[in-house]
């Protein structure tokens, strides 16, 4: 902040501020088998970014000047739902303890949407990858076990 250069079109939206996010979370206890699934769906519109110069070579080092303003471009949206299922085994005298496994599935849909692009404007185009090429996707589906346990 101390060179006023960097504050060249910096005025603007911030990279992950997406504008809108809705949430539904919800959980449903099967009590005859002792089983509880829970959803997470979240939607999600796209994080900000503009275009941007690589600056290199100068007297305060490397640097990244916005030559747009900032958080004028938006990647996709993108819908995600994430799912957990436990089962719960009870013991002890009163049944006051429990083991319970737990399974969750993140990214149910798979879905591969772009979470970031390159925003460099190379002044060599060999010097590294072109504006706008994808350097980050959702992580797609993944399954992940545990156990929980309670005394």
């Amino acid at each position: 902040y101390v060179d006023p250069n960097y504050q060249l079109n910096n005025d603007g939206k911030a990279t992950f501020s997406p504008a809108h996010v809705f949430k539904v979370q919800g959980l449903v206890n099967v009590p005859v088998v002792d089983v509880t699934i829970g959803a997470n769906l979240a939607l999600i519109s796209g994080y900000n970014y503009a275009r941007s110069l690589p600056l290199s070579g100068l007297g305060q080092g490397s640097s990244a000047l916005f030559t747009e303003q900032r958080g004028s471009r938006r990647t996709p949206s993108r819908t995600n739902l994430d799912l957990r299922v436990e089962k719960a085994f009870y013991f002890g005298a009163d049944r006051s303890k429990r083991f319970g496994i737990t399974v969750d599935i993140f990214n149910v849909f798979n879905t591969g949407v772009v979470q970031a692009t390159e925003s460099d404007v190379g002044l060599v185009t060999d010097a590294g990858p072109a504006f706008e090429e994808i350097s980050n996707i959702v992580d797609p589906r993944s399954f992940r076990v545990g156990f929980r346990f309670f005394f």
